[in-house]
């Protein structure tokens, strides 16, 4: 179980951290677009592979945010994979990946990375230069929006960090048995979520915990106070996490209807967050609504995956025995 929940919440030693320069980008070789140099302005730099299916979902989230924050924000996206391999991918992906791609050497790659091994990983560099956030690109939202506007606070983003560090340390520790850090496990997490209640990596890390007790009280106290004010682009994958748990004591489709409609409402031109909402109604039960988020959701895309879901959903209407739904 302590492997499972490392796995779930993996931070893994590193070498740049929140609050140190960035290393710098000199030695990339630039396939698209590019120079892109850290040390002059807000940039976000992400580390993907063609591999990488979670890489494939974040590439055009950061097109959408680089879109978003021309002009105010750098992109860059950065791979150790070799030319033949990475050149014909990026191609392949054409609009969907607009902003500048590099390929790194080892000592670059070692710099930024160290012994973080999970793939994509973002790094948010301040008009400082120096490192102000590390995470899933799809997290990435939030973070732009207070460095834009002005309210990042930097001394929580580092306290954050020494948390997960501390938690990690915890699941990692093998001096005591699991049954006596899972409290300490569970305060820390606690402590994380009182400063970043939306944090995903914790959220996961509680649910894993609740599933090991068998108490999903201790997962879903902490859903109470998470906020469905999110960016888009965060509300969206919170709305994904909560609808993905297969055991129904730990699932949270009324939560997950909010987020995915505050994310379409935010965001009204972008198919994927239509797409999830009409799930997420479907899940809820209002298969009405769920339909017109299908229907709206093919009107900006037209194609066979979308034209199924619709016949699927309106089957389901066929078949229920009374109308439940609001709209």
């Amino acid at each position: 179980m302590r492997l499972l929940l490392l796995m779930t919440f993996a931070l893994f030693a590193h070498a740049v951290d929140v609050g140190q320069p960035a290393p710098s980008l000199a030695r990339v070789t630039w396939l698209k677009a590019g120079p892109v140099d850290p040390t002059r302005g807000l940039t976000v730099v992400l580390f993907w592979a063609t591999w990488s299916g979670p890489s494939r979902t974040a590439i055009p989230h950061l097109t959408k945010l680089a879109k978003q924050y021309a002009e105010r924000v750098k992109f860059a996206g950065l791979s150790d994979e070799d030319k033949s391999i990475a050149l014909p991918f990026i191609a392949a992906q054409g609009p969907e990946m607009e902003y500048p791609v590099g390929l790194l050497d080892g000592a670059t790659h070692a710099a930024w990375m160290g012994a973080r091994t999970s793939i994509p990983t973002a790094f948010v560099i301040a008009a400082d230069g120096k490192v102000a956030w590390v995470g899933d690109p799809m997290e990435l939202d939030p973070v732009l929006a207070g460095l834009v506007a002005g309210t990042w606070n930097p001394a929580q983003a580092q306290r954050i960090a020494t948390l997960e560090e501390e938690l990690q340390g915890l699941l990692q520790s093998h001096d005591e048995a699991f049954e006596v850090v899972l409290p300490r496990a569970l305060a820390k997490s606690e402590e994380v979520l009182a400063l970043e209640p939306a944090h995903l990596k914790v959220l996961g890390l509680r649910r894993g915990l609740a599933k090991h007790l068998g108490k999903p009280e201790i997962f879903h106290v902490v859903l109470k106070n998470l906020p469905t004010d999110q960016p888009p682009g965060r509300a969206a994958v919170l709305a994904d996490f909560l609808l993905e748990e297969s055991a129904l004591a730990y699932r949270s489709p009324a939560l997950a209807e909010r987020l995915a409609v505050a994310a379409s409402e935010a965001a009204p031109g972008d198919v994927e967050v239509w797409i999830l909402r009409a799930q997420a109604h479907a899940e809820a039960g209002r298969v009405t609504a769920a339909i017109k988020a299908q229907k709206k959701a093919n009107a900006l895309r037209d194609d066979a995956a979308g034209a199924a879901a619709l016949a699927t959903l309106e089957a389901m209407d066929l078949l229920r025995w009374d109308e439940t739904d609001a709209e």
